[in-house]
């Protein structure tokens, strides 16, 4: 019997969307990458995959070493379980992407080493990823769910956009294919996370009060303001 349906929805709605990125070819985009994009353009590509990889690697740790041992319903537990594949294959999809593509992918994959924005951006994320830490609250599981909204709703679009941005220019084909396979995880994952937020809000009303709701607000457009 299930006590928390959604997340046994969110689940099978995660494992629909099953794909691979080695069955992407990404020879085509190689050949672009070298012939046919601009300095500023691998400057740009460049800077998105950075941009991007970091994200889903904190993601992935976050999930497995942070909030998934606080959580104990079953369906919510495969539903964690579940985008915690969909994140290691994004994280193997930038990888891909990065060693096919470029001729230094260590240099992206090491940029908020050398970037400032990046790095702070960076800190941020895995700042908020800590919220729970050791002091584990209802009120601390909330927050975390607000920001893991605001990591999978906020702060890959940047990155998702200028890729999709190159295949309008009929550029990096492959690449933007790839994204849209990462794209729609990331949108379902943001659907499983705000019926988390309902389904905690059934269960813990007296959590939700004014102080709760400015935090989150707060965390939100701190994010927002960032990815600007």
């Amino acid at each position: 019997p299930l006590k928390h349906s959604w997340a046994m929805d969110s689940f099978l709605e995660m494992c629909s969307n099953d794909w691979r990125p080695q069955t992407i070819e990404m020879q085509p985009d190689v050949l672009c990458y070298r012939d046919e994009l601009s300095d500023a353009e691998r400057f740009t590509y460049n800077k998105c995959l950075a941009f991007l990889s970091n994200l889903d690697g904190i993601q992935l740790h976050n999930i497995t070493d942070n909030i998934s041992k606080y959580v104990t319903s079953p369906e919510v537990k495969m539903a964690f379980t579940r985008q915690a594949f969909d994140e290691s294959l994004h994280v193997l999809s930038y990888s891909y992407m990065a060693e096919a593509v470029s001729g230094n992918p260590m240099e992206i994959y090491m940029t908020f080493q050398k970037d400032g924005a990046l790095a702070k951006k960076n800190e941020v994320i895995l700042k908020q990823s800590r919220i729970l830490g050791e002091n584990f609250s209802p009120r601390t599981f909330i927050l975390t769910t607000v920001s893991n909204v605001a990591l999978e709703g906020i702060f890959f679009y940047t990155g998702f956009l200028y890729m999709y941005n190159f295949a309008r220019y009929r550029k990096m084909m492959k690449s933007s294919e790839m994204i849209s396979y990462i794209n729609r995880d990331e949108d379902c994952h943001l659907r499983f996370f705000l019926k988390l937020w309902n389904g905690l809000k059934l269960e813990h009303p007296s959590e939700f009060n004014s102080k709760l709701i400015d935090d989150a607000r707060e965390l939100l457009y701190t994010s927002s303001e960032l990815e600007k």
